[in-house]
């Protein structure tokens, strides 16, 4: 075995297995046949085995080494990443962050009501805000100095069968909110006990919130009847009551009128309005889904409504006596053309409404509940279908509209031929184009057409454009790079899918987001 260098343990002489496969011309033959060998072909062979043993001992004990070598190094690795590691974390930005910016960024993380209707108990403790507090000491500091993050509270579904752990989990949780926003969805089939007593334990800081979300059952009834006079601090009201089976007209909710706070209001139920609202003289948004013959009364006790969102149980069209006039109302979203008739509103600027194709009259009834009202409309959405002739005369009797859009159609590139800047342009005045599809594609060439059309005419005001998707497909990747262009053109473009799509058009719908 050769011996190795003091200096640096490299070997200073290896053995080497002999070549001189020339001094035996049978050589080759006797390795690729079974020939036996002769006495000298055997000496021969034997010192060659003999010398290959010395190289492969050699070999064995220089990859032991080196392995052994590697071992060491890669473990020095290991560590000097480690400890490289920890060093950078010292020079991270979010270790100098200022608080108040570490906050906001934990707001961003937070989930929505739905993302928590959504979860079971466990996802929910996985989750934002409770993580926050497990990264490190100021982390947790932070979170639990803040709040607003902690605001949010969720009861519903599978959560509350495990009242024992979901209950130490609301009190945790309202120790550490101030406001509070309480969404607790009731079941009528599940056992009511459970339920009976999370709502007790979040009755008991019914001072604190600044909105309830509540799908109601006969078991909650009395103990949301108990909550008069401590509601102070309430602002938002969402009610949802879905089972009809035990109808009584004695069932009241005039607790609410007492919530001094109140400004926005939404209930959905066809038996449940009419039983407990008076004069309401502070709301300021309306969105109800109950009987038509309910929402004359509500409406005139509101005086001071600047958003409505009305509908009819069923689909079914408003009918009132007379024109419910209200004067201050800004927004308006309305379930049936038709229903228009029966309203009047002078200062509206924007108009949400649900149409059919087949109706035509959509265009019409716009019209003549505009020359009623006097109004000015600057933003029209509408959802369905109407024909694209009814959306030319719609925008030629309304030149006050800057702003359209257009949801769930099942044909929007009749629309964007409509749109086409050729040598006359519909609505020259329009400043933003929405379009938002549920289902299906469109022609995406077609859209990016119309839009530098009327991009690129002198006379039209475009400026941006909003596209609204249920995901991002295939068809939207081929065309993002024009859409890119149209960014950097300095035209404001935006594509949005999925959830946020949902948002932005309930947002448009002037929904409960």
């Amino acid at each position: 075995m050769a011996s190795l260098c003091s200096q640096c343990g490299a070997p200073t002489k290896a053995p080497a297995v002999a070549a001189e496969i020339e001094s035996l011309p049978r050589h080759s033959i006797l390795m690729n046949t079974n020939e036996h060998p002769e006495n000298h072909e055997f000496v021969y062979v034997h010192g060659i085995v003999s010398k290959t043993d010395e190289r492969l001992e050699y070999l064995e004990d220089e990859i032991s080494r080196l392995q052994e070598r590697l071992k060491v190094l890669s473990e020095e690795r290991t560590s000097l990443h480690e400890y490289r590691r920890k060093n950078a974390r010292v020079l991270s930005c979010l270790r100098r962050m200022p608080p108040e910016i570490l906050c906001l960024i934990f707001s961003w993380t937070l989930p929505s009501s739905d993302d928590l209707a959504c979860w079971s108990f466990r996802s929910q403790v996985r989750n934002s805000p409770w993580t926050l507090t497990w990264v490190s000491r100021r982390w947790r500091e932070i979170a639990l100095s803040a709040p607003s993050l902690w605001s949010l509270v969720h009861v519903g579904g599978g959560q509350i069968s495990r009242y024992r752990s979901r209950s130490l989990m609301i009190q945790t949780q309202v120790q550490r909110a101030r406001a509070l926003q309480i969404h607790f969805n009731g079941h009528d089939t599940e056992d009511p006990t459970p339920q009976l007593n999370l709502f007790k334990l979040l009755s008991k800081h019914s001072a604190r919130w600044e909105e309830l979300s509540l799908s109601l059952t006969w078991a909650l009834l009395p103990r949301v009847e108990a909550l008069r006079d401590n509601l102070p601090a309430l602002q938002r009201l969402r009610l949802g009551w879905y089972n009809d089976s035990s109808y009584s007209m004695d069932a009241t909710l005039d607790c609410f009128q007492t919530a001094s706070s109140l400004t926005d209001v939404s209930l959905s139920s066809a038996f449940l309005a009419g039983v407990w609202f008076s004069p309401q003289n502070h709301i300021t948004r309306y969105d109800f889904d109950i009987h038509r013959d309910n929402h004359r009364e509500l409406l005139d006790s509101m005086p001071h409504l600047i958003e409505a969102r009305v509908k009819a149980c069923s689909g079914t069209q408003i009918h009132f006596y007379d024109a419910a006039l209200m004067r201050e109302l800004k927004r308006l979203y309305i379930e049936l053309p038709e229903s228009l008739d029966y309203f009047e509103a002078p200062a509206l600027e924007e108009l949400a409404i649900r149409a059919h194709e087949g109706n035509g009259r959509t265009h019409q009834c716009i019209s003549d509940f505009v020359k009623r009202s006097s109004c000015s409309i600057r933003k029209l959405c509408i959802k369905g279908q109407i024909r694209p002739e009814e959306a030319v005369h719609i925008l030629l009797e309304c030149p006050s509209i800057t702003e359209l859009i257009f949801l769930d159609g099942k044909n929007f590139d009749r629309y964007f031929a409509m749109l086409l800047s050729e040598d006359t342009t519909v609505a020259p005045q329009l400043r933003a184009i929405h379009f938002g599809f549920c289902v299906g594609e469109i022609d995406y060439e077609l859209y990016l057409q119309m839009l530098e059309s009327r991009r690129n005419a002198p006379e039209c005001a475009l400026r941006s454009a909003t596209l609204l998707s249920p995901s991002y497909s295939p068809k939207i990747a081929a065309s993002s790079s024009k859409f890119d262009a149209l960014r950097e053109g300095g035209f404001q473009f935006s594509l949005v899918s999925g959830a946020a799509a949902r948002g932005q058009r309930e947002s448009w719908l002037y929904g409960s987001l």
